[in-house]
């Protein structure tokens, strides 16, 4: 839904509702509808979640398997809060693996695929809302 309205938050995070796996609707809702606000938190979610895949690799090289379980649960609900849901999907599909002592190179992969394809468009998000 394209607005001819000048400013750039109603085109944000348009592009990213095309993604697959993303349902911003109940976030948004919960924003009252601000999608400035929204690309702003994808932003910051981009930021803070942009090195996962070498922390992963790293927590697995080392065998700290604990705190890499205990990060996946933090981003499964962090990603599902901002409708993030195959991202949420894949950090639980993982976390279980690791808890369950399972190897995790396929939920590893998956996860990393989301995040190659998430992370980029989450920047990009948020940088046009910043101009």
């Amino acid at each position: 839904m394209s607005h001819s309205d000048p400013t750039p938050p109603p085109a944000t995070t348009g592009d990213l509702d095309t993604l697959p796996g993303v349902n911003f609707e109940p976030v948004l809702a919960l924003l009252g509808g601000d999608r400035a606000m929204l690309a702003e938190l994808l932003g910051e979610f981009a930021a803070q979640y942009a090195n996962l895949p070498t922390e992963t690799a790293s927590a697995l090289a080392t065998g700290d398997i604990d705190n890499l379980a205990r990060q996946m649960h933090g981003l499964k609900g962090t990603a599902a809060n901002l409708g993030l849901e195959a991202l949420s999907r894949q950090a639980a599909t993982l976390e279980a693996a690791l808890r369950q002592g399972q190897s995790p190179a396929e939920a590893v992969a998956a996860l990393a695929a989301c995040l190659d394809t998430l992370l980029p468009a989450l920047r990009a998000a948020s940088g046009q809302a910043n101009e």
